[in-house]
């Protein structure tokens, strides 16, 4: 007849299975999870390059549209500074013409 002690080792070695094969599912299945994540980090990234595609394009036509303000300001202030000087000079001639 087996002691206790015996019997105890014979239950837990039925009922526990093999360490190392429960140690590799559980790092197959941790593989499997961290493959999944990168998986979703990759599509993630994969829209995050559109959308700075998209972005790239706003900020170009941002740009173009900027510029063309710039050279429209600057005509529109030639076009003033420009009348000023033609009115200073009808003034000028008024005055002169007076005295």
């Amino acid at each position: 007849m087996a002691t206790i002690e015996e019997r105890v080792a014979d239950l837990e070695g039925k009922m526990i299975p093999d360490l190392r094969d429960e140690m590799r599912r559980g790092f197959e299945q941790m593989s499997a999870r961290f493959d999944a994540v990168d998986k979703r980090f990759d599509a993630a990234n994969q829209r995050f390059d559109g959308v700075d595609k998209r972005l790239d394009r706003i900020e170009s036509r941002v740009e173009r549209i900027d510029d063309r303000a710039d050279r429209h300001f600057m005509w529109i202030v030639g076009i003033q500074f420009t009348m000023m000087m033609i009115f200073i000079g009808a003034l000028l001639a008024a005055v002169l013409r007076a005295v």
